[in-house]
């Protein structure tokens, strides 16, 4: 089995449903058509088991990424050389949609060790599986990086950060199948495979402490009325034996949001566009009057007095050498 993970470029500020569109679509369109008829058959690929994962960091921020664990009827060479032709489709169908692949932390292709290799790297890809209690685990995630119920649990503590992470990522993700097994693999295991719009492909969940599901309007509307967390809270304290009281309960309070929304009276959630009438005049401004320009007396000055006549008084030796001559 070949293990491939597919990436793509995105900056800090890159939102989550943006980068899940490209990597998706490009994901989905590399596995259909004529070529990919072709890898099928020339490598022998029995099918395509895709997980989808989403992780988030503060330098990077929303983080997703695919998964996809490929059974190969031939060798570590034939499952190489499929691998590799399915991540070129992908970087082909990335740049025909604008996006970029990195060279160095773009796709990853491995083949699997063993049987308990493919299965950690195959349950790696579901979210769900985590939060369920199943297989898929964290431990093999960057030092930097946060799942989605880290997220959680930072933004149940008040990090605004991971707030608006978490509303972004219910926002964008519910709806999103955590397992997919392509039609081509599941009529090879005797699976039906359910019609979908994403080439056959099916949902599989395989969960050890599922306790029920709700629906993502109902969920939506928790988090519209801050009751998400209390939702949780009720879930974990009652476990499967209140489930059924917890469900009511959210059903309860997500038609009490529709009928909020619904109701005419009611506030609504974004105030309307107050139109006010043209400004009143302005008053007219004051004269200010300024005081008639004099011209200054001209400056007199004291007439100058005369100076003293200097007295002058001989010196001795003039005197003295007159009355010698």
């Amino acid at each position: 089995m070949v293990l491939v993970v597919l990436t793509a470029s995105h900056s800090k500020t890159t939102p989550l449903a943006e980068i899940k569109a490209l990597v998706a679509t490009a994901s989905r369109k590399a596995r259909s058509g004529k070529a990919w008829k072709t890898i099928e058959k020339q490598h022998n690929v029995l099918g395509v088991v895709v997980g989808q994962e989403v992780t988030f960091s503060r330098a990077n921020g929303p983080h997703y990424h695919q998964h996809l664990s490929i059974p190969v009827g031939g060798d570590e060479a034939a499952a190489m050389a499929a691998g590799q032709a399915i991540a070129a489709r992908y970087r082909a169908e990335i740049e025909k949609a604008g996006g970029k692949v990195s060279s160095k932390h773009g796709c990853f292709v491995r083949v699997a060790v063993d049987a308990a290799d493919a299965s950690d790297y195959t349950a790696k890809g579901s979210a769900a599986w985590e939060v369920a209690g199943g297989p898929g685990k964290t431990n093999t995630k960057a030092k930097t990086s946060l799942t989605p119920w880290d997220v959680a649990e930072l933004a149940f503590k008040g990090d605004e950060w991971a707030r608006d992470r978490w509303a972004e990522y219910v926002e964008v993700m519910p709806g999103t199948r955590s397992c997919v097994i392509s039609a081509r693999l599941a009529k090879a295991l005797e699976i039906d495979a359910a019609d979908d719009k994403e080439s056959g492909e099916q949902v599989v969940h395989e969960a050890d402490e599922l306790i029920g599901q709700i629906q993502s309007q109902v969920w939506r509307n928790l988090i519209r009325a801050s009751l998400a967390s209390t939702f949780l809270a009720r879930v974990e304290i009652g476990g499967e034996v209140g489930w059924e009281e917890t469900k009511s309960w959210a059903v309860e309070q997500s038609k009490r949001v529709d009928d909020f929304i619904d109701d005419e009276d009611a506030i609504p959630f974004e105030a309307p566009l107050i139109k006010y009438g043209p400004p009143p005049p302005l008053p007219p401004a004051p004269t200010v009057r300024m005081p008639e320009w004099k011209p200054s007396p001209p400056i007199t000055r004291p007439p100058k007095l005369p100076m003293p006549a200097p007295r002058f008084q001989k010196p001795a030796f003039l005197t003295t050498w007159k009355s010698a001559a």
